[in-house]
């Protein structure tokens, strides 16, 4: 008797981690989640599962369901309705949101996520150009996978210091910071192409889509906050009488940057400034001439007053868009706490402080070609 007491003991021991396991055939595995806003305000969430039909030996195929309820969490378990199986968001690569949703509260979209222990933290988040939901549906030639092709765009993006590196979990304690504001991936389908294009970040108003970058805005603010990644190329105009044309320009690629942010309180104001030193690589000159020391000279010049008039472009933006991206009422909270203190209400202050960033630009190489 005593034996099988402590047989049974082991075996409620060993087997106690299995109370909650659950059986990839029995579930019907998320890839990607689109959230889209409807005129009466309900929600209409599209997912990504694979087909039914995709056996061992074919190439992974995939299908999208739709379902509209009062919030995420309804409108999802009004799409378990309709499949098979029990749907798991676990393996989850992407979350689209509309700007038309972003530009009400972001968090209200991601809120499911943070509330479940399975949820896919690490998966990417980006905005979409009108609805989120065609983006599931786009078909994209050699990627079976639309999930697969979304998340390789956001990686691409984030190497080449146009989207920031981020992902559900990041964004979370950005979202609740009163001295920072999050930007994301804006994602945008063009008129004239089919293509899902990702060149553009999404600006934030606390919780809410209130701008957009362009591309070359993109990397520079990406710069202007030290988060350059492993890449960033500008092209820029410095003559205008060459023939052919191209050869009024340049391309050069980042290889390195020094920033430095400053940010203080005078005359009854808060004045940040940012002095950022970019050495760039010259990948593309064909006019060339790089030996002569004047020619390079004037070529720091012309860059440094491109970068220049893109920073204060940027900036001017950034604020227009209420968005602190930078995290200057982040600083002030960090270093000086009683001026942030004395200037609790931020977001009325942070348009009209003063913002200036000094760039300086040096040409450290020029490939291989002396």
């Amino acid at each position: 008797m005593i034996k099988k007491m402590i047989l049974l003991l082991c075996c409620l021991v060993l087997m106690s981690g299995c109370w909650d396991s659950r059986y990839l055939k029995d579930l019907q595995l998320i890839y990607s989640g689109a959230f889209d806003l409807e005129e009466d305000g309900q929600i209409r969430t599209t997912v990504s599962i694979p087909r039914a039909d995709s056996g061992k030996d074919q190439q992974a195929q995939t299908r999208t369901v739709t379902a509209i309820g009062n919030t995420t969490r309804q409108s999802r378990l009004n799409i378990d309705h309709e499949v098979s199986g029990r749907l798991d968001a676990a393996k989850t690569r992407v979350i689209l949101i509309s700007d038309e949703a972003a530009k009400t509260d972001v968090y209200s979209y991601l809120d499911v996520f943070y509330r479940d222990p399975r949820s896919p933290l690490n998966a990417n988040i980006a905005i979409t150009k009108g609805k989120a939901e065609p983006y599931l549906k786009l078909k994209v030639e050699n990627h079976p996978l639309v999930s697969e092709y979304l998340r390789d765009l956001i990686d691409a993006g984030e190497q080449a210091t146009i989207f920031p590196v981020t992902n559900i979990q990041f964004v979370c304690p950005i979202l609740f910071d009163p001295g920072q504001d999050v930007i994301l991936p804006y994602l945008s389908i063009r008129e004239d192409s089919e293509d899902i294009h990702g060149d553009q970040i999404a600006l934030f108003n606390e919780r809410k889509f209130s701008g957009a970058l362009g591309t070359e805005d993109s990397t520079m603010l990406l710069l202007l906050m030290d988060k350059f990644k492993r890449t960033a190329n500008f092209t820029v105009r410095v003559t205008d009488d060459k023939y052919p044309r191209l050869n009024d320009f340049i391309t050069v690629q980042v290889v390195g940057i020094d920033r430095d942010l400053t940010v203080v309180e005078e005359a009854g104001g808060i004045h940040a400034d940012i002095n950022l030193t970019i050495k760039v690589n010259a990948v593309e000159y064909p006019e060339d001439g790089f030996a002569e020391r004047e020619l390079t000279v004037k070529l720091n010049e012309k860059l440094g007053k491109h970068f220049q008039d893109v920073a204060n472009r940027t900036l001017r933006q950034l604020q227009e868009a209420n968005c602190d991206a930078l995290g200057i009422g982040l600083e002030l909270m960090a270093y000086d706490r009683d001026v942030w203190l004395k200037y609790s209400n931020w977001k009325e202050v942070y348009p009209n402080i003063e913002l200036h960033a000094h760039t300086k630009t040096e040409i450290v190489t020029h490939g291989i070609i002396n």
